[in-house]
């Protein structure tokens, strides 16, 4: 008997599935996420360039028919930025888990993603302190909407042009920095709450795993570094900081990831339901610290593994000056979800405001899930 054959259209409809299955698995960032946009906005956000690609994520831990994808992070390839629609980044490693001694499970696309979010929202924010704007209003991968607003002191236009174009370019990094790291616990929160880019494909499994959090704080901070140093050659110069912060960070051989995947079996994730069981939940509100958690792999740590900790960028002082009250940061969902999410915060109209919102939402986010893992053990002991 000869083998099957497929022709254009069945093939077609392999392809469709086959990437329905990777993102049902994968967890974060579907690239399809733009799409979920279409018919949202009624074109009322003033955006001339639009939002980064956002590469698909990758778990922690393994999935039915979807092994860990560990990463060589010696060999991971040139970075690319790109805006608009595409599956692959020709040359670029775009998605795989890495374990570092230091930094825990680190996730590769969500690293790249956060930040080349920090470069599209440097963009329009350098822009809009350059001609002192009231404010402007960006989007994501959802069908959120973010609203900055601006109040400038009175000192801002007391400042020498030269002093202030130093104020406006360092600002501008911080402030895409810290927006950028909210968009991206934005994603975490809504998908814990059930939010689809597309209808039948759930990314609930993904959100907080306790890779995500470093790995947008990894990403704002190599972003930082790129724009403060070598903006004009972006790609380039975030594929060296990667590099080198992954060699900083004390990133392992795929070997090793695995076996620090293996490690947490049925501590950090279930090795029977093959679902989380521990979510890293962190709001990423200014002064709060973020710990990754890290494996006891066979040899010890020395002094150079000691564990980071990470805080996001602070407006506070800048060459002497404190510009924490310069930009106020509001989220409009338009998303399904928001009901149940509104109904949490017992705020019924308004928008998301995360410095009072996000605490209050990873509260819930944390107990919820301490209830859950509470049964689950119960159940399992049992079920003995």
């Amino acid at each position: 008997m000869g083998g099957m054959k497929w022709d254009g259209l069945q093939f077609r409809w392999a392809s469709v599935l086959a990437w329905m299955l990777l993102l049902i698995q994968a967890g974060c960032y579907p690239t399809l996420g733009p799409l979920a946009r279409l018919g949202r906005h009624r074109g009322a956000v003033p955006i001339e360039e639009t939002a980064p690609l956002l590469r698909i994520g990758s778990l922690p831990y393994p999935r039915p028919l979807l092994p860990v994808k560990a990463v060589d992070p010696s060999d991971l390839g040139r970075h690319v930025y790109e805006a608009g629609f595409a599956p692959f980044w020709p040359g670029e490693v775009s998605r795989g888990i890495v374990y570092t001694q230091r930094g825990g499970f680190l996730d590769i696309a969500h690293i790249r993603n956060s930040a080349d979010l920090t470069r599209y929202v440097f963009i329009h924010i350098h822009q809009a302190l350059q001609e002192q704007r009231a404010g402007v209003i960006l989007v994501s991968a959802e069908p959120s909407l973010y609203h900055i607003f601006f109040q400038y002191p009175d000192e801002w236009c007391a400042m020498s042009p030269e002093d202030r174009a130093i104020a406006e370019h360092e600002l501008a990094i911080r402030l895409s920095q810290r927006l950028a790291y909210l968009m991206s616990t934005w994603h975490e929160i809504i998908t814990w709450y059930w939010y689809r880019a597309l209808p039948p494909i759930s990314e609930r499994q993904s959100a907080f795993s306790y890779d995500d959090p470093p790995s947008h704080m990894v990403g704002i901070q190599l972003a930082g570094e790129v724009l403060r140093e070598n903006a004009d050659h972006y790609d380039e110069a975030l594929t060296v900081a990667l590099r080198d912060e992954l060699t900083r960070l004390g990133a392992v051989e795929p070997m090793r990831t695995h076996q620090a995947v293996d490690a947490v079996r049925d501590k950090w994730w279930d090795g029977r339901t093959y679902t989380l069981r521990l979510r890293l939940v962190h709001s990423g509100i200014d002064g709060e610290v973020l710990r990754s958690w890290l494996v006891e792999l066979d040899e010890d740590r020395d002094e150079e593994s000691a564990p980071v900790i990470w805080m996001l960028p602070s407006l506070r002082d800048i060459d002497g000056r404190d510009w924490s009250r310069l930009a106020e940061v509001e989220i409009e969902p338009n998303i399904w979800e928001e009901e149940a999410i509104r109904r949490d915060l017992t705020l019924p109209e308004g928008n998301i405001r995360p410095d009072r919102d996000f605490p209050r939402l990873a509260a819930v986010i944390i107990a919820a899930e301490e209830e859950r893992l509470q049964r689950e053990t119960a159940e399992a002991r049992d079920a003995q």
